[in-house]
Parts: structure tokens; sequence; C-alpha cells
């Protein structure tokens, strides 16, 4: 684009592309900050079901002596 400006050249078209995909990235950034969170929510409802298990593991063997 420099180039085509020092030479006097039309870069509209350039510039035109670079802000269609600077639009282009926002849009799917907001896209992906929306899936995260949806995510994230989804993840903070499952139960964590390992802890849990040693949790009652560990109260069985210690009951048990």
């Amino acid at each position: 684009m420099a180039v085509l400006k020092r030479e006097k050249k039309d870069a509209d078209h350039i510039i035109q592309e670079m802000r269609e995909v600077g639009d282009e990235i926002k849009k799917l950034d907001d896209e992906l900050r929306t899936v995260e969170e949806s995510l994230q929510h989804i993840l903070f409802s499952i139960p964590n079901i390992p802890m849990t298990l040693y949790q009652l593991v560990k109260q069985k063997t210690t009951t048990w002596k």
C-alpha cells in the first residue's frame, strides 16, 4: 500500500479490503467471546466427579480404621 501511494497510484481498493477484513475480525472476535462465555457457563455447571469420588473413598477409609 505504501508503495502504491509513493507511486501516486490508487490504493483505495486495498484500504477498503483492509477495512472489510478488520470488520470481519471484529465480528469473529465478538462471536468467539460469546461462545467462550457459553462454554464457561456449561463447564461451571458440570460437577467435579473425580473429587467427589475421592472424598467418598477418603471418608470411607477413615471411618474403617
